[in-house]
């Protein structure tokens, strides 16, 4: 298998405030400790201007996520600010408040090619709001972004309580699609909680692999077959099925997530810098954004990321972030019931198998000629 030689694409998450003005019971953020004060938006500047200085040479985008984003005041104009010098930006949201800038300014239109905003909604009203809340006005403003032309993604957490209305979600995501020519990708995930972080009851409605999967297969067929307007990325459905048509032929040793020339790194709203959400900080920039200090942080990252194989039986047992499983599986004690990789998707992949071999698959589960590309992050 190919190895890249340089890590030449970088996503950096930058963790902008940990409040929030939801309370969703699944949430592995806000509950966390969190020393304070937060970075302000000139650390942030100051960061986002001492790394792009320290990988010119790589292809660095920002994804902005929070607790919610726009609780803190000057969000908005900190990611104009960004697009504006020509940096790619991503960013979720609950979707509760959005500024106004999002909707009337041209840099956040999807003809600029460099933002994307990805709003949270978990189904239709009543399956939405067993677990967020103010459906009507999140709904709201996916439309109104919709309409002023900004790339827009739906990110959807699957869990017991709403897994039965998916179908008619992506029915209604399919009709706004149509009324507004765009094709609307869908990202789903199921329930997850982290290690050192757990959150009580969520037993209740986390659903178990086989289920989860069995119901991504038939929503993917579904979606393939009569919603033309709707793209669907349903995590461990959609990628291992996308590595899987690749070469039918391969091994669950092949079937890597992270084997290509990039990876992605987290800073918290305090300054602490990890090398993915999995794992500890490394280094607190608060009181020492500097050229060494940036230097220092690239170091780290590369060696912790060096280009090698990173497969699913990787012998360095470190948390590379780059197979995006380990907030999926690891410190599993419900559910998926999974403390490592290699038995996860040895059963992902025996599953995937039989339910092609079931429906009689041979071609591919992709859908082709979708008009955008979803932002690294």
């Amino acid at each position: 298998m190919k190895v890249v030689e340089l890590n030449r694409y970088v996503c950096v998450g930058l963790e902008i405030t940990r409040k929030c003005n939801m309370n969703c019971a699944y949430c592995y953020v806000v509950p966390r400790p969190h020393p304070e004060p937060d970075l302000t938006f000139d650390d942030w500047h100051k960061i986002v201007s001492l790394l792009r200085e320290e990988m010119k040479d790589r292809y660095l985008s920002f994804h902005l996520a929070g607790g919610e984003i726009f609780t803190k005041e000057g969000t908005a104009e900190f990611i104009m600010q960004l697009l504006q010098q020509g940096i790619e930006v991503s960013l979720v949201s609950n979707g509760l408040v959005v500024p106004e800038l999002i909707f009337s300014e041209e840099c956040f239109k999807e003809k600029g090619g460099l933002f994307n905003f990805q709003i949270s909604i978990d189904g239709l009203k009543k399956e939405h709001e067993t677990i967020r809340s103010h459906y009507d006005r999140v709904m709201g403003n996916l439309i109104r972004l919709l309409e002023s032309g900004v790339l827009t993604t739906v990110r959807t957490t699957v869990h017991r309580g709403n897994i039965k209305g998916m179908k008619s979600f992506y029915t209604f995501l399919n009709r706004l699609g149509e009324k507004y020519q765009k094709v609307i990708e869908v990202y789903v995930q199921p329930v997850a909680d982290f290690p050192r972080q757990p959150i009580k009851g969520l037993g209740k409605i986390r659903l178990g692999l086989e289920e989860y999967l069995e119901a991504g297969f038939e929503v993917n067929r579904y979606v393939e077959t009569y919603l033309p307007y709707v793209y669907n990325s349903w995590r461990f459905v959609h990628d291992v099925g996308s590595t899987l048509d690749m070469d039918r032929t391969l091994s669950l040793n092949s079937v890597c997530f992270g084997c290509g020339g990039g990876y992605g790194f987290n800073i918290n709203a305090n300054g602490d810098v990890l090398n993915c959400e999995m794992d500890v900080p490394f280094l607190n920039l608060r009181d020492h954004i500097d050229r060494e200090t940036i230097h220092r942080v690239v170091e780290i990252l590369d060696e912790k990321n060096r280009p090698r194989k990173r497969c699913l039986h990787c012998p360095l047992n470190t948390y590379c972030g780059m197979c995006r499983l380990s907030p999926m599986i690891h410190g599993y004690t419900e559910g998926f019931g999974y403390t490592d990789c290699k038995p996860f998707m040895s059963r992902v992949v025996s599953l995937h198998r039989e339910y092609r071999k079931k429906k009689g698959e041979t071609g591919k589960l992709r859908k082709e000629g979708v008009s955008h590309v979803r932002k690294a992050c």
